[in-house]
């Protein structure tokens, strides 16, 4: 299996295509994004999948590692965690006002 560390920022509304159009939204703002979250995110828009996700991967890493490895991988994931919180805090209701289905046929 793949030895990965995740820390991620997981869309789910529970309406696939709400999902795919707050991901494109984030997308468009990716410049913005990876610059305050000072490094490049992966972004995986999942076209098979109900979700999307966009997070930060550390490779090589997993959670059965040694007491050593695990203190540093448990910083790391929670240095990362709180990124992602103050990074996309702002940004996530943003994008779901503007894919807001009911907010885009109301100014139509």
């Amino acid at each position: 299996g793949q030895r990965a560390l995740r820390a991620e920022v997981y869309i789910d509304t529970g309406v696939q295509d709400r999902n795919k159009a707050v991901f494109e939204w984030l997308l468009a703002e990716r410049e913005a994004i990876e610059a305050a979250a000072g490094s490049q995110l992966v972004w995986e828009r999942l076209d098979k999948k109900r979700a999307c996700r966009v997070s930060f991967v550390r490779s090589n890493t997993a959670i059965d590692d040694s007491a050593g490895p695990l203190q540093e991988s448990r910083e790391w994931l929670v240095r990362h965690l709180l990124k992602l919180k103050a990074v996309f805090g702002a940004k996530l209701p943003a994008a779901m006002a503007a894919t807001d289905v009911a907010a885009i046929e109301v100014e139509s």
